[in-house]
């Protein structure tokens, strides 16, 4: 069990990181922009970037964080094989759809 450091005093377990994308090529993205405004509003997300955002980190449980961590560094940082089978704690990743593997 390891865990990733996202910033300030905040770490997740790395079998908790869905996807962790770079703000700056996906800032261009209407989707990504649009995605992103959806989830402040309904509160998922936690800044702990300010005006220093530079990755964005999609976790399980409804959480996303915002991360002045480069996302290159996170990935380097991070245990993240379980992104290359599509298993991420309890989830399962099929044909582009989430699903709970305790069902």
């Amino acid at each position: 069990m390891a865990y990733l450091h996202l910033g300030g005093e905040v770490a997740i377990l790395d079998r908790e990181v869905i996807a962790i994308l770079d703000l700056k090529s996906q800032a261009t993205s209407e989707a990504s922009l649009e995605f992103l405004q959806i989830v402040k509003e309904e509160g998922f997300v936690k800044d702990l970037a300010g005006d220093k955002a530079k990755s964005l980190i999609l976790a399980t449980e409804n959480r996303v964080y915002i991360s002045p961590i480069s996302s290159w560094t996170l990935l380097k940082r991070a245990n993240l094989e379980h992104l290359l089978t599509g298993e991420t704690k309890g989830y399962k990743l099929e044909d582009g759809q989430i699903t709970s593997l305790e069902n």
